[in-house]
């Protein structure tokens, strides 16, 4: 069978064959064990007939409904299709180099990555044969961000088929010239702190004997000064606005996972920064950066109401 992808005519022909035929359902088959092309349920990795969308691939993701940080994966037991180590396997290929097994690598989920995902972690290339073995590789989460946890994992085969075994913190996708998987991963909150917020207006006025009087970020100025600084449009000053009220709400608590998260890459932002500066970042990240965290200050995230 030819690597690339199917032509028109060539998905017409083996549409038509999955029905009139037991070759093309010889093609589906993952040592001599068949796909049904009626069966409700599959062993993970085969199909129900013949499919193009994710032919040849398997990706890892995090769902849109996990909290914000960076997830850590690592592939293990890597099984190539023909037998023996994988350079005996020339038709199989990990693809992402940071996915290779036994090497972890991280997918960060966040406002600007909200369903992040790595792949392909395994590419099966066609082979000249009507009859196209799977090739596997494990994956299992091995790091969440602090006060999240594991929940379960989405395992769906190329026509949208839910695989439920093997499917968990540890999952075995496949990949044949024929088909391929996708592992989703979904997470939670489990440490969960409640307080209360004030703006930043509350701050510059009656709680401005609260703010510290030290130095903001290794800059002349204090975090006094800061927040009493009229910025403008400057989004220097903007992010400054919601970042000092909502670290000094947090204090010692545990913050809301998308807060902690915006809280640590608006640190990134301010730590050697001159006072004013926005060198390297766009006005549109620092903008979507200050809304987290004025959302927050409002008293909008669940367990952290406005202070009355």
């Amino acid at each position: 069978m030819n690597t690339s992808r199917f032509t028109s005519a060539a998905r017409f022909a083996l549409g038509t064959a999955a029905v009139a035929s037991l070759a093309v359902i010889a093609a589906c088959t993952e040592g001599s064990v068949a796909s049904n092309l009626a069966a409700p349920s599959l062993k993970f990795g085969e199909s129900v007939g013949p499919s193009i969308a994710n032919a040849h691939i398997a990706d890892v993701c995090v769902s849109a409904t996990s909290p914000d940080g960076v997830y850590t994966f690592q592939n293990s037991n890597y099984t190539p299709a023909n037998g023996g180590t994988p350079q005996n396997d020339p038709g199989t290929t990990v693809r992402n180099d940071a996915a290779t097994p036994g090497v972890a690598y991280t997918l960060t989920k966040n406002v600007g990555n909200p369903n992040p995902c790595v792949g392909p972690v395994l590419f099966r290339n066609s082979l000249n044969t009507v009859t196209d073995n799977f090739s596997g590789i494990t994956v299992t989460n091995t790091g969440t961000p602090a006060g999240v946890a594991y929940s379960s994992t989405d395992c769906v085969d190329d026509p949208g088929v839910t695989i439920t075994n093997p499917c968990g913190i540890a999952s075995t996708i496949h990949a044949n010239s024929f088909h391929g998987s996708k592992a989703t991963y979904n997470f939670v909150t489990t440490v969960v702190s409640t307080g209360c917020t004030y703006t930043f207006g509350w701050y510059k006025n009656q709680g401005n004997p609260s703010v510290p009087n030290t130095s903001f970020f290794g800059t002349a100025a204090s975090w006094k000064t800061v927040i009493a600084t009229k910025g403008g449009s400057n989004k220097y000053y903007g992010l400054a606005d919601q970042y000092i009220p909502a670290k000094l709400a947090i204090g010692a608590k545990v913050a809301p996972a998308a807060i902690a998260t915006a809280i640590t890459q608006s640190e990134t932002f301010f730590t050697g920064r001159a006072l004013g500066s926005t060198a390297g970042y766009s006005d549109a990240t620092l903008t979507a950066l200050a809304a987290v965290l004025d959302n927050f200050n409002n008293g909008y995230v669940a367990g952290w109401p406005h202070c009355l």
